[in-house]
């Protein structure tokens, strides 16, 4: 094999490798989140914004104070 072909050849595995990497790590990223927000009371709080720190992602809690994310 030619030293230019097996460098072509590298970079063609380094790029095939680096995309599959990157679906893998986007996979394990998606974590599922739930809860339930209460007063100081054990009250449920319903209507309450729940946001993931710096991001866009968020929901609002149900009628039993619950949340999933």
């Amino acid at each position: 094999m030619k030293k230019s072909d097996l460098k072509q050849f590298n970079k063609r595995a380094f790029w095939i490798f680096a995309i599959l990497v990157a679906n893998t790590l986007g996979v394990f990223s998606q974590i599922k989140v739930s809860g339930t927000v209460t007063d100081s009371k054990k009250e449920p709080l319903i209507g309450v914004n729940v946001t993931v720190s710096g991001s866009k992602n968020g929901t609002i809690t149900d009628f039993d104070g619950k949340f999933s994310l």
